[in-house]
């Protein structure tokens, strides 16, 4: 016996893409669904990011199976929360994996780890701070207190009586959520590190401010991380951005998983590493191969790429790549 689960995540541009996607894996047998972050904006109005979101939750919930999902780097707040919440009355099966981190499902463990490490307009942080636990929190006079109701706090900043709001993931809690580590599979927007830049999924290509510059009004501190398209674009314009090609993996995870013997994982984030799959050591894992060890990046939406995870009784695990083009 064996559980089938589609993947997708990062559709920042053409939300159409998704019934694409579910299409090509109801075809293939999907049982359940992985939405692995990234399907909500940031950078917009609010209630246009909802409706979006609201859109894309639709047409997930209307597949009548199982659905996962989880922000990555783009979701904020007031767009992710009460979208799921408002849709999960309409479709019992979407499970925010924001309030149930951990499912035992059959002979495996789906283990997860929400938010990102880096975002972009999203306000789910990943191990920012080894000592802060999960929650959701407002900055207030650089102080943080536990984050009231969503409407409150937004009251509250745009009075500029509060600084920020967000929700923090703290992933030494798989110490306490994972029961067996070789049943486990962890899923997470952020990959761990590696150290293969050609075969690893953590591999990133990006733009690195080496001066402060001005661009429209906007000033952009040195070392500031830019997206790879944006920063080319920038570059042609004479900004002061160095291009580099870097294993950016989370290097909490990577301790945590070598720690805890956690060897599966799928994630997203990484554009460019989109459908590579990699061992524990950074080697290339072939598809379609039943393995103990397995980090996958499943998914990006916007270039067409879904995946398909099979998972077996006896606990090994197979991928496969499905092009949506």
């Amino acid at each position: 016996m064996e559980t089938i689960y589609g993947i997708i995540s990062d559709c920042h541009k053409n939300s159409g893409m998704v019934a694409w996607a579910l299409r090509a894996l109801e075809r293939k047998g999907a049982q359940a669904y992985l939405v692995n972050g990234d399907m909500a904006e940031g950078h917009g109005k609010i209630p246009d990011a909802q409706d979006r979101l609201a859109y894309i939750l639709d047409m997930l919930g209307e597949t009548g199976k199982p659905i996962y999902i989880s922000p990555g780097s783009h979701e904020p707040l007031g767009v992710f929360a009460p979208a799921v919440a408002f849709s999960q009355h309409l479709y019992p099966n979407l499970i925010s994996t924001v309030d149930h981190p951990f499912f035992s499902v059959g002979t495996h463990d789906l283990v997860f780890l929400p938010g990102s490490d880096f975002v972009s307009g999203g306000e789910y942080l990943l191990a920012r701070d080894p000592d802060l636990p999960t929650g959701k929190y407002l900055a207030i006079d650089k102080k943080l207190q536990p984050l009231p109701y969503l409407n409150t706090a937004a009251a509250l900043i745009r009075a500029g009586k509060a600084q920020a709001q967000f929700a923090h993931t703290n992933p030494y809690d798989l110490y306490d959520l994972v029961t067996s580590p070789e049943k486990t599979i962890v899923i997470c927007h952020v990959p761990r590190k590696f150290d293969n830049l050609d075969e690893a999924v953590d591999m990133a290509e990006f733009g690195e401010v080496t001066e402060q510059f001005k661009i429209d009004d906007q000033r952009v501190e040195r070392g500031s991380i830019i997206p790879l398209d944006h920063a080319q674009r920038l570059v042609k314009r004479g900004a002061p951005i160095q291009i580099k090609k870097e294993n950016r993996g989370n290097e909490p995870l990577a301790g945590i998983y070598e720690d805890m013997g956690i060897t599966k994982a799928v994630s997203g984030h990484f554009h460019e590493s989109a459908h590579r799959a990699n061992d524990r050591n950074g080697k290339h894992v072939a598809e379609g191969t039943w393995t103990n060890e397995l980090f996958w990046m499943a998914s990006y939406l916007d270039g067409a790429k879904a995946g398909l995870l099979f998972v077996r009784d006896d606990g090994q695990i197979k991928y496969e790549n499905v092009d949506l083009s």
